[in-house]
């Protein structure tokens, strides 16, 4: 009897999921590159009223589903322009990448939504079981952290409390912020608590977006600190190359000689071009040139010594160049050939001096999951060729001489914050370097999200942080996240800047997710009492 009364006060089943799926399709605004933030503190109350109508966990857990798929689908749209790159072979896939992936990432909203009812429903509840299943979407299965609502501060101050709480730490706080903010404006269950309960939900909102507010104009300096004198000057290079003309036989040569005509200071080859001017005459060369990810594919540079030559023609530089590594072993009599997608430190004389490989490779772009099965279905992975690439050892602070100390990103690796080499025990390095080819997604709004987790992982280190990507968006980013320096997509040029300086070690670059699982701690002791003095009220 009570469950019936308890259902009747609830509307049908099918108004929950129409509201879950509209107040989701809103919540992508206000990520990049539409960036419209204030978003958050009224689409999230909302949700928590939607939660709050919904009096089952079954129901509670409708309104999460549809909540997050009503999010993702819009907000992932972009995966699916990497499908049309080859039309011919893989277009048949992608409504079923931009409609599944959204699916099975919004069956963790409806786990949180369905575990916060029986909880009690609480704000408490709420806050720690959502903020719970985001982190365990970012590590679960390899993990997929993109989309948090953290990332949607990246451009107001809030965004430099990761500084100290770290992204999900951020996201935690930005859920609990916007349900005590609804729970204020109409209490539970549509009234049921007492307005001086309310007001404190109000003012505990309001304290925290002030507090997050305006210590991240304290933490952040008016302009960006100004380099060292003796600061390495580097090179960023974006040779605008597209997807479909990358790997084509007939443009090999002529998207090398785009990078060096692109990296070389003042050449004849620049001149003919009319591409040098006056003021570089006299501008001195690069210390370090950073080219994109397999900006030289499908050449291996290491087994190459005639390209290798050509780059002797950047003088002086050291170069940080993208390709694919070849490592050929035997065991057991057999042979066996493993392609990794790497990052090679090349010396002003052509020697490698290191290489890195990336470890975190893409789910069905760069390896495929259950091979056997899925390739004998004829599903292929996006790239790397039958097979894929094989994974490397780990994260990894590069260091040569001549090269600022650096953490080595290649392309996804970047949106995993937890995966930094210091939060790993590595020593603190100068500058964090990503190589990107974000070509795959187009024009869409997937290169501006990757950009802004960029930022983000600046202010989590409290390192600069510079971007070379194929196709944009290439960037230069100081140590507090803002971007000094940019190239558009779908635009040829290079960026020349010193090396910008390190802002202070960070309590996230020292502690890791430390503060977000305390915060977590707390929170499931908050969601217990209340709990148990729900159930002594009853």
């Amino acid at each position: 009897m009570l469950e019936t009364a308890v259902l009747e006060r609830s509307p049908p089943l099918w108004v929950l999921a129409g509201a879950g799926v509209v107040l989701g399709a809103a919540l992508p605004w206000a990520q990049a590159p539409y960036s419209f933030y204030p978003l958050l503190l009224v689409v999230l109350p909302l949700a928590g009223l939607l939660f709050d109508l919904a009096k089952t966990p079954w129901r509670a857990a409708i309104v999460g589903w549809t909540l997050g798929f009503g999010y993702f689908l819009p907000g992932l749209l972009w995966i699916g322009e990497a499908f049309f790159v080859e039309a011919d072979r893989f277009a048949w896939m992608a409504p079923l990448a931009v409609t599944l992936l959204p699916a099975v990432l919004s069956l963790y909203w409806a786990a949180a939504f369905a575990a916060g009812r029986a909880l009690g429903g609480s704000v408490w509840a709420v806050s720690f079981c959502w903020a719970g299943a985001e982190f365990v979407r970012s590590e679960a299965f390899t993990g997929f952290p993109w989309g948090l609502f953290a990332y949607a501060w990246v451009d107001a101050p809030i965004g430099q409390a990761a500084a100290w709480v770290g992204p999900f730490g951020l996201n935690l706080l930005t859920i609990f912020a916007g349900l005590a903010l609804g729970r204020a404006l109409v209490g539970r269950d549509l009234g049921g608590a007492a307005w001086p309960h309310r007001a404190a939900f109000g003012v505990g909102a309001a304290a925290l977006v002030a507090a997050g507010w305006l210590g991240g104009v304290a933490r952040t300096p008016v302009d960006s600190p100004a380099p060292a004198p003796d600061a390495p000057l580097l090179r960023i290079v974006q040779p605008n190359v597209p997807q479909t003309e990358k790997w084509a036989q007939q443009y090999l040569q002529r998207n090398f000689d785009r990078l060096m005509l692109l990296s070389e200071t003042a050449s004849e080859a620049r001149r003919r071009a009319g591409m040098l001017t006056a003021a570089e005459l006299d501008a001195p060369s690069p210390d370090v040139i950073i080219w994109p990810e397999t900006a030289v594919t499908p050449w291996v540079i290491s087994e190459d010594t005639p390209r290798r030559d050509l780059m002797a023609r950047l003088g002086s530089a050291h170069l940080v160049v993208g390709t694919q590594r070849l490592q050929v072993s035997e065991t057991g009599g057999e042979q066996r050939r493993d392609v990794f997608n790497s990052l090679f430190v090349l010396t002003p004389e052509g020697d490698v001096a290191v290489t890195y490989d990336k470890h975190h490779l893409v789910p069905f772009g760069e390896f495929l999951p259950f091979q056997d099965w899925l390739e004998a279905m004829g599903v292929f992975q996006l790239a790397g060729g039958r097979g894929g690439f094989a994974s490397g050892p780990g994260p990894q602070v590069v260091s040569a001489p001549g090269v600022p100390s650096f953490v080595a990103l290649i392309c996804y690796e970047a949106i995993f914050p937890n995966e930094m080499p210091t939060a790993l025990g590595a020593a603190r390095p100068d500058v964090i370097i990503q190589i990107t080819n974000d070509a795959w997604f187009g024009e869409s709004g997937g290169p501006h999200q990757h950009l802004a987790q960029a930022r983000m992982r600046a202010i989590e280190q409290g390192l600069p942080f510079l971007r070379s990507a194929n196709t944009g968006i290439s960037a230069a980013i100081d140590a507090y996240g803002r971007v000094t320096h940019r190239l558009e997509l779908n635009t040829q040029g290079r960026i020349d800047l010193h090396l910008p300086p390190r802002a202070p070690e960070t309590v996230y670059a020292r502690w890791g997710d430390g503060v977000f699982l305390g915060l977590m701690a707390l929170f499931a002791g908050l969601t217990a009492a209340a709990f148990f003095e729900a159930r002594r009220s009853v």
